[in-house]
């Protein structure tokens, strides 16, 4: 519950301890709504309150909700008394005799914000009247004389209306509580023996007869309204509770809140982000690192969204799984995203590699058994290179760089991938082509590719030297540029 910093001193002087929530909450469907049958103790005099805890799904919000009325308008001594809200938060109220129209706070003043809200509307002895959300006045006045307090015969309705509103707790008195000891601060009410109406919604329309109330009514519950989870419980069914989601950043009425596949409360359990899509920022969802195929699918009675699987990307293998929380889950060098091209979770298309395998990442570089000796030659074998077939149109051609350093990680910021290599990375001048060029072979994929470089000079023997290729496969039908990494291997030179 959120207390506002204008609540009153006198409200803040009598603040009791918070009961435990009930169970159990209604929504309304338009049109329902729950009815009591004629009673004289149903009647108010000049005093008067009606208050309610009420939240909105947002989800399937439209319409007018009625917390309380009595409405006789086709007598010339009508009785109306109401206390309204509407979807774009106004908060409305008529209290025939006294207030003869109706009176509206500002659009807004109840925050469709997917939280429970004390909303209250109070007539005095002295003729004035005031409307309250979270202790907060939102509209105010002094009417023009005193209400027609009863009319026999009519019915009182509760909880009636437009679809989505969800109340709680829902009293009618026939005082005016404004200031006394529970009014506005208690979340479940009780204990009061002015009540003429008190209901918990504990899945039931009975009212409560505690406090002094002299027996037991039980109300009709009229249309197509629905029992969801009261206050403090679980609305969407995703394992997280609604205090905990309105803590953070995801939904009451939604299991999956980033429609990746994966509801509020497996994210939990991963530690993934409930509010974003792809945790590691690897161009895979979340749900599809993890092999998810369905998603959530929510609650249509309820107003409860699932996975939008207009958003989600379902695994198309579902055999294996990368990690959600590490962008290169093989730690070979590039990341999950770059290897899975299209980013659905499957090895599919020529140019992709698999995540969980680092040695391919993506195409297989070897050393020959040849002795490497300053200024002299060293041979590689390449395997799994672009094939020059009727699919592509373009070239692909072999820089290989080389470090003293050892293995590590280096950023190439203008590759945006990261070499396997450490510290200081160079490159031999050369580029070894794939398409054909002259003096080199163009293989098919996955045939083998020799690459011939010269051993520097200046390097003394004894030193190691660590070796990666990077392939850059230039495709000319869409003007893309990719890029397709090695295995990384290491020699020591004679």
């Amino acid at each position: 519950m959120r207390l506002n910093s204008l609540l009153p001193v006198v409200a803040l002087a009598m603040v009791p301890t918070l009961a435990t929530a009930q169970d159990n909450a209604l929504q309304s469907a338009d049109p329902s709504s729950v009815t009591f049958g004629w009673e004289n103790i149903m009647a108010t005099g000049t005093e008067f309150t009606a208050e309610a805890w009420v939240r909105a799904n947002p989800n399937c919000l439209s319409g007018d909700f009625d917390i309380f009325s009595r409405l006789d308008l086709g007598t010339a001594c009508a009785e109306a008394k109401y206390l309204r809200l509407s979807a774009d938060g106004t908060v409305s109220a008529l209290y025939h005799g006294s207030v003869d129209v109706e009176v509206s706070s500002a659009a807004g003043a109840f925050p469709v914000d997917e939280d429970w809200h004390h909303v209250a509307f109070v007539h005095r002895a002295d003729n004035s009247y005031a409307a309250y959300v979270d202790a907060v006045e939102v509209l105010s006045g002094v009417g023009n004389g005193y209400p027609v307090g009863f009319l026999a015969g009519l019915d009182t309705t509760v909880a009636a209306g437009g679809d989505g509103w969800q109340v709680s707790e829902l009293a009618v008195s026939d005082v005016s509580r404004y200031g006394m000891a529970g009014f506005l601060l208690d979340e479940s009410l009780g204990g009061d023996t002015n009540y003429i109406l008190l209901m918990h919604f504990e899945n039931a329309v009975d009212h409560d007869n505690a406090g002094g109330f002299p027996r037991v009514m039980t109300g009709t519950l009229n249309g197509a309204a629905v029992w969801t989870d009261g206050m403090h419980g679980d609305m969407d069914s995703d394992g997280v509770s609604d205090d905990s989601e309105l803590a953070a950043c995801t939904s009451v009425f939604d299991q999956d809140s980033d429609d990746d596949g994966l509801s509020d409360a497996d994210e939990a359990g991963l530690g993934t982000d409930p509010c974003n899509v792809d945790t590691d920022g690897d161009c895979l969802q979340d749900g599809t690192e993890v092999s998810e195929t369905v998603g959530d699918a929510g609650d249509a009675i309820l107003c409860v969204l699932g996975t939008d699987m207009a958003v989600f990307v379902p695994d198309a293998d579902d055999s294996d799984s990368t990690d959600p929380l590490d962008e290169d889950t093989d730690g070979g060098g590039l990341s999950d995203g770059r290897e899975d091209v299209n980013c659905n979770g499957a090895i599919d298309k020529w140019e992709e590699c698999d995540p969980l395998d680092s040695v391919d990442d993506c195409w297989t570089l070897e050393t020959r058994q040849n002795t490497w000796f300053p200024g002299g030659p060293a041979y590689f074998d390449g395997f799994g290179l672009v094939p020059n077939d009727a699919s592509w149109n373009g070239e692909s051609f072999v820089v290989m760089c080389y470090t003293f350093d050892g293995y590590g990680s280096t950023y190439l910021s203008f590759l945006d991938m990261s070499l396997v290599l450490d510290g200081a990375i160079n490159r031999f001048p050369d580029d070894y082509y794939a398409s054909g060029e002259a003096g080199h072979v163009a293989p098919s994929h996955n045939a083998l590719m020799t690459i011939r470089v010269n051993i520097p000079n200046s390097i003394p023997p004894g030193v190691y030297i660590f070796f990666q290729g990077v392939e850059v496969v230039n495709d000319f039908n869409d003007g893309s540029t990719r890029y397709r990494m090695s295995n990384a291997v290491d020699r020591q030179v004679q």
